[in-house]
C-alpha cells in the first residue's frame, strides 16, 4: 500500500488526504494496529519539493479487500505535538495502486462568530451567522470536511425574539439566528463554543437591531456637522471643515436623499451647535466658542447660502435653537435663555438661581404646547417655562433635569443619566423608562409614530446606537452601520430631524441618513 501525501495541499495521487493545516509537521497513518509516520522535511524520508509544497510517501503492505486506515496530522516532527485534523476511512483495496481519496476533519481548538449580526426591524426572518473554527495553531478550519467536534452557538436573549440553531458541524455550514421582527436586543450576543471550553474556544457576535435606513455622502465629502428639516419634506445640513470645524457650505437634501450644495457668502468662524428652519424659511443656527475660537454668534443663511452673523455682547455659549411658539427663535445659552426674531433683534432672560446669586446653566429648551418655552435648568432638579414676554417660572420636580427636553401633547420628556422621565406641567413624574444604551447627551426628537428618539452614547460593532420609547412605554435601542463597518472608533449621529413625511434624518461623519419610521 502507498500513501502519498502533501503539506496544505490537495495531492493527486495514489490516496488523497484532504484539509492539512499549513503548520502540519508530520502525519501518521495507522493500520492493523500499526503506525506508519511521515515527516514534512525536504530531501527525506521519500520527500519530494521544495517548502511548503513537500509531497511524501509512506509505503506499506495492506491486505485485498475492506481496510480501515486512520490518518492523522500533527504540528510537531514524528507524529507528536497538537492534533490539528483526522479521519478515519474505510476502503476496499485491490492488489497494485488504490486510489482512494480521504478527507481529514479539522480539529477545533476555538472559535470566531462575525462581529455584527443584523436583526432588520420589523421583519420576521432567519439570518445566517457566520463561524469560524480555527486549529490548535490558529489556522482557519477549512472544508471538504467537517469538525471533529461540532461548534455549540447561543444567544444571550431571553425574551424569545430570537433563536439560534444549536451548533455548526463544519466550515461549510452556517449558524441561523430566527428574529420575529421585534424586541430590544441591544448588547445581547450569540456565543460560539467548542466542546466544554468557556473561555479559550469561545467566541462572541454581537446582535443589532438595524432599522430601514439610507446613507449618503455629503456632497462636498466634508463633515455633516448639524442638521435641519423643511415644512415642504426637504432637509438642510450643514457641512464644516477645518480647523474648528468652520462652516463651509449648506447641501439642500430632497426627500429623496439626493442634495444640492451651495456655497456660503461667507464662511462661518466657528462650528455649529444646532440648527432649525425659521419662520421666514431660513436655516437658523447657534454658533460659539465651545464649538470654534471666535465669539458666539446667531447665523441666518437663506437659501441661496448668503449668511448674516447676529452678534452681541449679552450672547454667551448658544446651544440648542428652536422655533419658540411667538415665532422667534429661542436657544440657551449660560446663565439663562435668549431670542432672536427674524429681523435680527436679540432679547434675553437671565436666571439667577443658585445661593450666590450666579447665573445658572441650561441644558436644553423646547417650545411647549401651551404657546410657552421650556427649558431645562443645570443644576437645578426642575423644569423652567419662559412665557413669550419674558416671565420665568420653576417647577421642581423630584429628579434632576439637566438633561435633553422635548414635547408630546400635554406631556414633557427629559432625559438624565440613563433614564427618560416623562412630566406633566406641573413638574410631576408620570412614568420613568430605564434606557439601554447610556444616552449621549444630544437632542430628543418625537417620532411619527409617537415614540421618543435619542442619541447614545454606546455602538454595536462600529455602530451608532438610538435609544426610543414607544408610545406605548417599550424601551429599545437601534443601531445604524457605519459604511464598510469598520469597528469601533467610527463617527456617531450627532443630530436628529424629522421630516415633513414622518421620516427621521440624522448627521454622522461626512455623512447623513434616513431612517424608516416604524
Amino acid at each position: 500500500m502507498r500513501f502519498t501525501i502533501g503539506n496544505g495541499q490537495n495531492v493527486q495521487s495514489a490516496r488523497r488526504p484532504q484539509y492539512f493545516s499549513p503548520h502540519t509537521q508530520s502525519v501518521a497513518v495507522t493500520y492493523a494496529g500499526k503506525s506508519y509516520v511521515v515527516d514534512f522535511i525536504q530531501g527525506s524520508n521519500g520527500c519530494t519539493g521544495a517548502i511548503p509544497n513537500v509531497v511524501c510517501t509512506i509505503q506499506f503492505t495492506a491486505l485485498v479487500g475492506s481496510d480501515t486506515f486512520g490518518i492523522t496530522a500533527y504540528d510537531a516532527y514524528s507524529g507528536s505535538g497538537r492534533v490539528l485534523s483526522q479521519t478515519q476511512v474505510t476502503a476496499n483495496v485491490a492488489p497494485g495502486t488504490n486510489d482512494i481519496k480521504a478527507v481529514l476533519d479539522g480539529v477545533p481548538v476555538t472559535a470566531s462568530v462575525q462581529k455584527a449580526i443584523d436583526l432588520p426591524e420589523g421583519i420576521a426572518t432567519s439570518i445566517p451567522v457566520t463561524v469560524t473554527a480555527y486549529d490548535a495553531d490558529g489556522s482557519a478550519i477549512v472544508g471538504p470536511g467537517n469538525y471533529t467536534a461540532p461548534v455549540a452557538l447561543s444567544d444571550s436573549d431571553v425574551s424569545g425574539a430570537t433563536g439560534v440553531t444549536a451548533s455548526v458541524t463544519g466550515p461549510g455550514a452556517q449558524g441561523v439566528i430566527t428574529w420575529n421582527g421585534s424586541g430590544s436586543v441591544f448588547g445581547l450576543d450569540v456565543t460560539a463554543r467548542i466542546g466544554n471550553f468557556s473561555s479559550q474556544g469561545q467566541a462572541t457576535g454581537l446582535l443589532r437591531v438595524v432599522p430601514q435606513y439610507a446613507q449618503y455622502n455629503t456632497p462636498s465629502g466634508r463633515n455633516a456637522v448639524a442638521i435641519a428639516a423643511a415644512s415642504d419634506g426637504s432637509l438642510f445640513v450643514i457641512e464644516g471643515g477645518t480647523p474648528f470645524g468652520v462652516t463651509m457650505a449648506l447641501a439642500h437634501v430632497a426627500s429623496t436623499g439626493n442634495a444640492t450644495e451651495i456655497p456660503l457668502s461667507s464662511t462661518l468662524g466657528q462650528g455649529v451647535a444646532s440648527a432649525v428652519v425659521g419662520p421666514d424659511g431660513a436655516v437658523w443656527c447657534s454658533t460659539g466658542p465651545n464649538y470654534g475660537p471666535l465669539s458666539s454668534e446667531i447665523v441666518r443663511i437663506d437659501a441661496s447660502g448668503n449668511a448674516t452673523a447676529y452678534k452681541s455682547a449679552s450672547l454667551s455659549y448658544p446651544g440648542r435653537i428652536v422655533v419658540g411658539p411667538d415665532n422667534r427663535l429661542w436657544f440657551v445659552q449660560r446663565g439663562g435663555i435668549g431670542a432672536i426674531d427674524t429681523s435680527g433683534t436679540f432679547t434675553f432672560y437671565a436666571y439667577l438661581s443658585t445661593p450666590n446669586g450666579s447665573a445658572a446653566s441650561f441644558g436644553d429648551i423646547t417650545a411647549g404646547p401651551d404657546g410657552n418655552v421650556w427649558a431645562t435648568v443645570g443644576g437645578q432638579t426642575g423644569l423652567l417655562r419662559i412665557t413669550p414676554s419674558g416671565t420665568m417660572t420653576f417647577f421642581p420636580v423630584a429628579v434632576n433635569m439637566t438633561g435633553a427636553i422635548a414635547t408630546q401633547g400635554s406631556r414633557f420628556d427629559v432625559t438624565f443619566g440613563n433614564m427618560l422621565y416623562q412630566l406633566d406641567a406641573s413638574g410631576a413624574v408620570q412614568a420613568t423608562y430605564t434606557l439601554p444604551v447610556f444616552p449621549s447627551g444630544g437632542p430628543l426628537t418625537t417620532a411619527s409614530n409617537g415614540s421618543v428618539w435619542m442619541l447614545a452614547g454606546g455602538d454595536v460593532a462600529g455602530g451608532s446606537a438610538i435609544d426610543r420609547v414607544s408610545a406605548g412605554g417599550a424601551a429599545s435601542a437601534i443601531d445604524i452601520p457605519y459604511p464598510g463597518d469598520p469597528g469601533n472608533g467610527m463617527p456617531q449621529i450627532t443630530q436628529f430631524a424629522r421630516a415633513a413625511d414622518g421620516s427621521m434624518w440624522y448627521v454622522r461623519g461626512n455623512t447623513y441618513g434616513r431612517i424608516v419610521v416604524h
